[in-house]
């Protein structure tokens, strides 16, 4: 524990004077000098390989130089180069060799600021010469401090070479050994061209034993160490007397205190400038700086030796020394304290100094079970686990929320609800304690990290300190401006001010976070102490080790230089030979063989601790005696110590019932009830028994003795359980046989006793496993343990039943199947003494099934409460053109809908009951092969016809295996079972070729490419216009940033393989429009690097124009010539139209189509032309010709026709409306009569008219006629209607009359039409 400090002021200032010191060293090192070449300071420390002294073999060895060098600076150190020599003979005594060189070179890496390494040479050395060898390592070229730059010794070279070498001894140093008994031990070696004939003696030795220190403390500039066998030993530095030596000289190395005649030391404190201890005999006494009276021995003078301190009478249980105050806990549990109490620190209520102990206040009679003093505070954990503090408060080193302040009498100090403290440690200004869950709060100063929060503000209420994953704290310690803790994995865990290293860690890097600190030590550690600038730890090997400021010998490593590292400690040993046994034999000839040689038995003449020395002790053969014995430390003991060690119950939780003024532990009644635990604390095996005796309280025997038999190894523990056969309150007595005393070291601990009550308590039963509501699959076998209270009446019977009927098992244990479904499982008890009690516990039996489905599912399962029906769906591409926000902003394309079917097998059940799918889907073939698995993203569907998509949320999930190319998807929120799979499409490979425009009639345009490339990718959804009138189109497009101008002005998708498209909106005369083609993708998003604009020269985009005048022109000269022939005796007419073509001005190719009317129209639009594509030179003749042909469209005679003329320009713009200069009329007369007029007959006589009615004989020649018939009917019809049924018609409606009107007249139409045309072909009969 870091006991005391130096003044805070003093040594902050201190420890900034030394950096500057040492940066101001490391400066003045680089600066170059009249001796220096190179700058900086790098000493060779010592060489490793050849071994100085050691024997090679000429004809096998091959020796690699390896030497270890040191950087002397604060500052790193750049590579620089370093040679070795090695030459026969001895020239140590030179600074090179001289001739017969072998020599080789390496470099060093980046050095640190006082890092050691070890440099490894590439060339190797094989001797040629037998004798003396000289090796010499040198730098090339000298630095600032050139004696440091070279080392030399001598090595032996011989042929042959004969040497053994031990490997390891074969014996535990762990057991307990006991004397006069004989214990086997083995040598294993390595043997090297061992000749025959030289014998050689193995054998041991056992001295007397090496020391090892037990605990240690470590104070301001000083350290002290309590030793295995109890001496006390301190160093450091000693101008107070600080290390009780008598002197003030101080000490690098431990040095022995004198405690009086046979007194031990058991406690330590080491302060800032004193030193307190607690003896052998709970006595204390203090040594060092008194001017405060912190050594409590009634004045004021410094003390160079220990001097006792009076406590009234009471003996001391701990003791804690702060910078100039000390306290200690006495036997009572009451705290005393003294020294100086200028801030309040001893708790007396004043700020009174004091040179005695004085009993400090704790309140509400509470008593103290650790103290821990800093530099001007004290700190105590109560024997309720809280925490109190005084003192000096600047920083919140007291944890009370409110700095800066002096407190002079104990205060709470809020851990946090609930807890409490199991260890506590104070420094200068600050304060760390572990709490009840092992995890670790820290308060006050931190401008050094000391606090390990990752930061350097201060705090002056306690705060979580968050070590390491898996980390949790042992025990705690500080000093001045560093904290250290012994994890759970006893190991050393660091952080704070490291500007002296002491932390440890190989460098001076000061940390502010207590995780991820890696402190290299050979061994777990036990104990840790922190001083003023170093750290001391004890570890299971028994080394202690000191790292950090030296500069007053306080690390104890024989020197004043600083370790960066932990260095260790060297008490000394024995050297007295207590025994030894040896014997001599002649190893069997070999060469390079490994071989066991069996020692004579180790056997200890007394008691005690020895040092066992073991291997070859001697032999004329060997070469090399460095490598021949082994040491270890062995303990032998020959006490016989048992002890009853606790009687307890053997079921319960420790729960007291109160009788009377005490609380008695309960014991359950029944079976294995009680446990009486026995322990073997000596050396010696024990085979013997005890009893147990149950009496009541008037000691009336009413059960026992009952014997139990044990045998124990030394330091084992036995126990046996006991039945609890009665009630009540009743005394316990557990006891070894009287014949065991006359053997035991110490028979007063044979016997033990104790008060205890014991009830009939109910069973209380519950089932334990399986937890409620658990699920497990059809057919498994479902273990179900119950559990009862443990204050029970053993034994007890235990029936499992299914909802309270069915009976499944019988025992504490069992393992059932159950039926699918929900079960009520109870589970009844039935104790010794007849009570019967019931718990229960739902569990549900669920269905899995497989989700594999070829080719699609690989594997995975589903569980579900029901029988369902499965199946996956074939994988569908998403709806094109579907716009899903979530995949569009994340810049994904969409692949493909997976829908997983699941349906219960029976038609009465609606919800299956899914409790989670987990599966693996192929997707090798499903998605493309060179689309980015990585940026593959799964969305759950609401349905296949929406575009609402959701995320999987914790803890649903989904991954991508690149290795097998798979989707994992679990979920756990299971819905519909359909999935969108998105991801960063490559976009398809198709392109525009010819892309162009085309004009159309009017101004309308017509825009044609041809597409080329992967049109039936099923990514491709096709093609988007955009059109733009404002301005021409940017092309081409770098990134989809450019293209984003073009958003707003598409006009039309285009299938995949679509050619072409018209613009419905025509453009005016002298407008322009600018086109876009661009690929889309199936979800509708454009492709700015596939298309292609319109009008792209490979320079700019040029305009698209249309033209939406129709020409204006007239033809000149129209006439018509009307002919008749009968050479082919078939009387036909002619019509010969002609016409001079016109000047066309600035139309260009205009076309012509000639229309033939009955009337003329005033628009010709819906009337087909009887001749198109008609052209010809301006002022030619153009002509067109008709013959009289009814069934072909041809003319008729005694008809008049119009022929007009229309124009039309190659756009096809046309006027539809008639020009008057385009028109010929045609009169198409019989010309028949006019060329056959003697075939004329007389007309004949005419028939007088039926009855002498005119009128009457033209009705009778028109009903011949079926339309004049139906007329004359239904105008007779109409009439009789007229005449029988007018009230009728009065009454309909105005909108019948109107449809009697209209089919009135379309008939009269009709039948007029008839008329003509019947009359007309009369004629013609007539005349031909």
């Amino acid at each position: 524990m870091r006991g005391g400090a130096r003044d805070r002021t003093g040594a902050r200032a201190y420890a900034k004077l030394l950096v500057f010191s040492m940066v101001l060293a490391s400066f003045t090192a680089f600066t170059p000098t009249a001796s220096a070449v190179v700058s900086g300071d790098l000493s060779i420390i010592s060489g490793i390989e050849p071994i100085e002294g050691a024997t090679y073999d000429r004809d096998t060895s091959f020796i690699s130089p390896k030497v270890q060098i040191k950087n002397d600076l604060f500052s790193s150190h750049s590579s620089r180069q370093i040679s070795w020599q090695i030459c026969p003979g001895d020239h140590t005594a030179q600074i090179a060799c001289s001739g017969g060189t072998s020599e080789g070179y390496s470099s060093t890496s980046s050095i640190s600021g006082f890092q050691t390494v070890n440099i490894s040479f590439v060339n190797m050395y094989q001797p040629s010469l037998t004798g003396i060898h000289t090796i010499f390592f040198m730098f090339t070229d000298n630095d600032a401090d050139p004696s440091d730059d070279m080392i030399s010794y001598t090595f032996n070279v011989e042929s042959p070479l004969r040497d053994m070498t031990l490997n390891q001894i074969n014996f535990d140093e762990n057991e307990v050994y006991n004397s006069d008994t004989s214990y086997p031990i083995t040598a294993e070696f390595y043997r090297r061209s061992w000749q025959s004939g030289d014998n050689a003696t193995f054998g041991w030795e056992l001295y007397n034993e090496k020391i090892y220190a037990d605990t240690m403390s470590a104070g301001g500039l000083h350290s002290c160490a309590i030793l295995d066998e109890g001496s006390l030993e301190c160093w450091g530095k000693n101008n107070f007397g600080q290390l009780g030596l008598g002197t003030t000289a101080s000490q690098n190395s431990p040095a022995t205190l004198s405690l009086g005649e046979g007194r031990t030391a058991s406690s330590i404190a080491a302060g800032g400038n004193h030193s307190c201890t607690i003896l052998d005999d709970s006595s204390v006494k203090c040594w060092g700086s008194n001017n405060n009276g912190q050594l409590g021995i009634g004045n004021n003078v410094m003390q160079t030796s220990p001097k006792s301190v009076s406590f009234g009478g009471n003996t001391a249980d701990s003791i804690a020394s702060g910078d100039t105050h000390s306290c200690a806990i006495l036997d009572n549990g009451s705290l005393n304290c003294w020294g100086r109490n200028i801030e309040g620190q001893l708790g007396f209520g004043n700020f009174t100094s004091r040179n005695t102990p004085l009993w400090v206040n704790l309140t509400d009679n509470h008593t103290a079970t650790q103290i821990t003093a800093g530099y001007r505070h004290t700190c105590a954990i109560l024997d309720n686990g809280s925490v109190s503090c005084w003192g000096w408060n600047l920083h919140g080193q007291l944890g009370l929320g409110v700095p800066d302040i002096w407190i002079n009498t104990p205060s709470w100090v809020d851990l946090g609800a609930g807890r409490t403290a199991t260890s506590i440690s104070a420094g200068v200004a600050h304060t760390c304690a572990i709490l009840d869950d092992e995890s670790v709060k820290c308060w006050g100063l931190n401008d050094d990290g000391q606090l390990g929060l990752g930061h350097f503000n201060s705090e002056n209420v306690p705060v979580s300190v968050v070590l390491s994953d898996g980390q949790t704290a042992n025990s705690i310690e500080v000093g001045d401006a560093h904290s250290c803790v012994i994890t759970n994995f006893d190991a050393l865990n660091c952080w704070g001010s490291n500007g002296e290293g002491q932390l440890g860690t190989g460098d001076l890097v000061s940390s502010d976070i207590s995780q991820n600190i890696t402190i290299n030590l050979p061994s777990q550690v036990n104990t840790v102490q922190l001083g003023g600038g170093h750290t001391c730890v004890v570890l299971d090997n028994q080394m202690s080790a000191c790292t950090g400021r030296n500069q007053d010998g306080q690390l104890g490593i024989g020197n004043f230089t600083q370790q960066i590292t932990f260095s260790s400690i060297d008490y000394g040993a024995g050297r007295l030979i207590v025994t030894t046994e040896q014997q001599t034999s002649l190893p069997p000839p070999a060469t390079d063989q490994h071989w066991v040689v069996a020692l004579p038995d180790v056997v200890a003449p007394y008691p005690g601790r020895f040092l066992l020395r073991a291997g070859l002790i001697s032999s004329d053969g060997d070469m090399n005696d460095w490598n021949n014995m082994g040491t270890m430390m062995i303990y032998v003991n020959d006490d016989t110590d048992v002890w009853i060690e606790s009687i307890e119950p053997a079921r319960g939780s420790g729960q007291v019932i109160q009788v009377g003024d005490q609380n008695n532990s309960l014991y359950p009644l029944g079976d294995d009830s009680i446990r009486v635990t026995v322990g073997n604390i000596g050396s010696m095996y024990v085979n013997t028994s005890f009893t147990l005796s149950i009496l009541d309280m008037n000691g009336t025997l009413l059960d026992g003795p009952n014997p139990c038999s044990v045998v124990m190894d030394p330091q084992e523990s036995a126990s046996c359980i006991f039945s609890m056969p009665v009630s009540g309150d009743l005394v316990l007595r557990a006891e070894f046989p009287v014949g065991l005393d006359e053997l035991d070291v110490n028979p007063s601990d044979n016997w033990y006793e104790v008060e205890v009550s014991s009830r009939h308590r109910p069973a209380y039963p519950t089932i334990s496993y399986p937890p409620e509501g658990a699920r497990f699959d059809s057919g498994d076998s479902i273990l179900f343990i119950g559990q009862v209270s443990q204050y029970s009446a053993m034994p007890m019977n235990f029936t499992w039943r299914l909802n309270y009927e069915e009976v499944i098992g019988y025992g504490q244990i069992i393992n059932a199947s159950l039926p699918m479904g929900e079960w009520l499982v109870t589970l009844t008890t039935r104790d010794s003494q007849g009570q019967v009690e019931t718990g229960i516990r739902n569990v549900r039996i669920q269905n899995r099934i497989s989700m594999a489905y070829a080719p699609w599912v690989i594997g995975g399962e589903s569980v579900l409460d029901e029988q369902v029906n499965y199946v996956f769906n074939e994988p569908e591409y998403p709806p094109a053109s579907f716009d899903y926000t979530m995949v569009r902003e994340a810049g994904l394309s969409t692949l493909r809908i997976i829908d997983f079917d699941i349906e219960p097998a029976l038609a009465t059940v609606t919800d299956p009951g899914i409790v989670f799918t987990d599966s693996w889907i192929s997707l090798t073939g499903m998605i493309p092969d060179e689309l980015d698995r990585e940026s593959i993203q799964l969305f759950r569907m609401e349905s296949k016809t929406t575009t609402a998509i959701s995320e999987l949320l914790f803890p649903s999930m989904y991954e991508i295996n690149t290795e097998n190319d798979t989707l994992h998807i679990y979920d756990s929120d299971y819905t519909n079972g359909i999935y969108l799979i998105a991801g960063d499409l490559i976009p398809a490979t198709v392109g525009l070729e010819n892309l162009t425009t085309v004009q159309l009639p009017g101004g309308t345009l017509r825009v044609e490419w041809e597409p080329t490339g992967d049109l039936d990718n099923p990514y491709f959804g096709g093609w988007r216009v955009y059109r733009r009138l404002s301005f021409p189109f940017f092309w081409p497009f770098e990134n989809n940033s450019q293209f984003q101008s073009v958003i707003g002005t598409e006009v039309s998708d285009i299938e995949p393989h679509g050619t072409f498209w018209n613009d419905p909106a025509p453009l005016p005369d002298g407008s322009c429009v600018s086109y876009l083609v661009m690929a889309v993708d199936r979800q509708g998003m454009p492709d700015y690097s596939h298309g292609g604009a319109v009008g792209w020269n490979g320079n700019s985009v040029e305009w698209q124009c249309g033209d939406a005048t129709p020409p204006f022109v007239e033809v000149q000269n129209m006439n018509h010539v009307v002919s008749f022939n009968n050479s082919s005796g078939q009387n036909i007419h002619h019509v010969d139209i002609s016409w001079t073509w016109p000047e066309y001005g600035d139309e260009d190719n205009i076309t012509w189509q000639l229309y033939r009317v009955d009337l003329i129209p005033s628009d010709l639009t819906w009337i087909e032309p009887i001749e198109t594509d008609m052209w010809g030179e301006p002022g030619t003749v153009g002509t067109f010709h008709q013959k009289e042909d009814r069934f072909r469209n041809g003319i008729e005679k005694q008809h008049i026709y119009h022929y007009i003329l229309v124009p039309m320009d190659d756009v096809g713009n046309i006027d539809y409306s008639p020009l008057q200069g385009n028109i010929e009329t045609v009169d198409i007369g019989n010309q028949f009569w006019d060329h056959n007029s003697d075939l004329i007959p007389p007309p004949p006589p005419e028939d007088p008219p039926p009855y002498g009615v005119e009128w009457f004989g033209e009705v009778l020649d028109y009903w011949g006629i079926g339309a004049f018939r139906t007329s004359a009917m239904m105008a007779f019809a109409i009439l009789l209607l007229n005449i029988v049924m007018i009230p009728v018609i009065i009454n309909q409606t105005r909108g019948v009359r109107r449809r009697i009107k209209r089919d009135k007249k379309m008939h009269q139409r009709r039948q007029e039409m008839l008329d003509a045309e019947d009359m007309a072909d009369d004629l013609e009969d007539m005349f031909n």
